[in-house]
């Protein structure tokens, strides 16, 4: 073929209006692909002033703060793997609780200062809010006074300083991730935690940690900050993370307690074990055994076992003598007695163990009774 120069001259426009459109499309795509950063959380701000008034995880409708289902997902997560800054040693494994969906991991200096990691469904769920009912405050739900947002790279990151905890939160594919640390730490050090989060070395196997049950008093705080008010809320229940047996033996009463029949059973097998016992007069006594750290004199019911305990009181938690010492067999125990409850929690092993009744007991008789269990 004989290209003439009329022929040349229209293949070099073509040529060259082809390379211009290919531009422009590789242009068009880097500044989308900049601008378009992953945003996952709802920021709203007041129209008098730039301040935060409200913030949560985005959804088709943010869920109230105590709505459980948020950590009873049916959804499985990966849990990603964290390492710590120098002198922070892991004292809890969020892996051993046996939970699919939401790991809390918990770090400690050897000056006592705490710092942890968590990760859990990034579900609809609100954060922070100036608008959110008084009975909705919570204490993991923040004061929006107290928070920041911060751009991090390609992470939309909620930072967080009420002047004993900071913390941060971020998303990354379905997890909602947080630090929470109780030092002083500045925003650039709670961004620093965040790069040392590994997404491609996933764990799947429990730290082996030997860290003896030990109890934890409970309390119950009001702060006041600004016009909101923030509750710290912590139950009475044991901690730590005790290296388990392969064949986990759980502990468990020999016989029904005098006078009681046991009319209801709920078991996951090498983990836990809930037992009900009613006597002719309708009374409820519960056993319940689990391996690992657990909470006490909670409202306690689940689909298989319906129990009528409501849990201690705000007033309770914050009266250090509603709830007594006391010791089964040597180990440390808490004994709670009301008119409503006579309950005893105590720890044996690497067992959390728990004796709740509806029926008027003394704590003589609830540590009599705690004493047989085998």
């Amino acid at each position: 073929m004989v290209w003439t120069k009329k022929k040349k001259t229209v293949l070099l426009i073509s040529i060259s209006a082809a390379v211009a459109v290919i531009a422009a499309a590789v242009l068009l795509w880097l500044a989308l692909g900049r601008t378009q950063r992953t945003v996952p959380f709802e920021i709203r701000r007041s129209q008098s002033a730039d301040a935060i008034i409200y913030c949560a995880v985005k959804g088709e409708e943010a869920a109230a703060p105590y709505d459980e289902t948020l950590f009873y997902s049916a959804q499985i997560l990966p849990c990603y793997t964290f390492t710590p800054p120098e002198g922070w040693t892991m004292t809890q494994d969020g892996l051993a609780a046996n939970l699919l969906n939401h790991y809390t991991d918990v770090y400690q200096t050897a000056e006592g200062a705490a710092l942890e990691f968590s990760q859990s469904p990034a579900t609809a769920q609100i954060l922070a809010s100036s608008e959110t009912p008084a009975p909705y405050t919570n204490s993991w739900q923040l004061d929006p006074s107290t928070i920041q947002e911060v751009q991090f790279g390609d992470n939309q990151v909620i930072y967080s300083d009420d002047g004993s905890v900071t913390r941060v939160y971020w998303v990354h594919e379905q997890s909602l991730l947080s630090f929470a640390c109780w030092q002083e730490m500045d925003i650039n050090q709670m961004l620093e935690l965040i790069t040392r989060v590994d997404y491609h070395t996933l764990r799947d196997q429990p730290q082996q940690i030997d860290l003896p049950l030990s109890l934890q008093r409970g309390s119950y705080q009001e702060v006041q900050t600004g016009a909101a008010t923030t509750v710290q809320s912590q139950p009475y229940c044991s901690t730590g993370s005790p290296a388990l047996p392969e064949e986990l033996a759980l502990c468990a009463l020999p016989q029904p307690p005098a006078g009681y029949t046991l009319v209801d059973q709920d078991q996951s097998p090498g983990s836990s074990l809930l037992e009900k016992y009613q006597n002719q007069g309708g009374e409820i006594l519960a056993f319940s055994c689990v391996a690992g750290a657990g909470d006490f004199f909670g409202k306690s019911g689940s689909a298989v076992v319906y129990l009528p305990f409501e849990g201690l009181s705000n007033q309770e938690l914050a009266d250090p003598s509603a709830v007594q010492d006391a010791a089964v067999n040597g180990n440390p125990a808490f004994v709670h007695i009301d008119e409503k409850v006579s309950e005893i929690g105590w720890i044996d092993g690497y067992c959390t163990l728990q004796i709740r009744s509806t029926a008027p007991m003394t704590a003589q008789e609830l540590i009599a009774l705690a004493e047989t269990v085998r």
